[in-house]
């Protein structure tokens, strides 16, 4: 951030549920340093109660701003989410593969 200073970082974090949720505190910390980080999560199963985003990462990706003549995407996740992520940036979007970097864990 500080090597890139008109670049803007968004991290959409996807979970089941707000039990899942992890590492706030160290996020927190990171967009008190960092003026142009910002995070969300995005919980598929959220109680009634929660007021952020519902549904997967890729219903949001047009909130952010993304744009594939702006843009680049890290994702990371399960193959199924990745696959989904990158068709989505694709056909959409129109990302170019090379825009998009990924890692998959199982």
């Amino acid at each position: 951030s500080e090597n890139l200073p008109q670049s803007h970082f968004h991290l959409l974090l996807g979970l089941w549920n707000e039990e899942e949720i992890f590492y706030q505190k160290e996020l927190d910390a990171l967009k008190a340093r960092l003026k142009n980080f910002t995070y969300e999560y995005v919980v598929d199963s959220a109680s009634p109660q929660w007021k952020g985003k519902r549904g997967y990462v890729t219903d949001h990706l047009g909130d952010v701003g993304i744009t594939a003549e702006n843009s680049y995407v890290y994702l990371c996740g399960n193959p199924a989410m990745v696959t989904s992520a990158k068709k989505v940036l694709q056909e959409t979007y129109k990302f170019n593969a090379k825009d998009i970097y990924a890692e998959v864990f199982r």
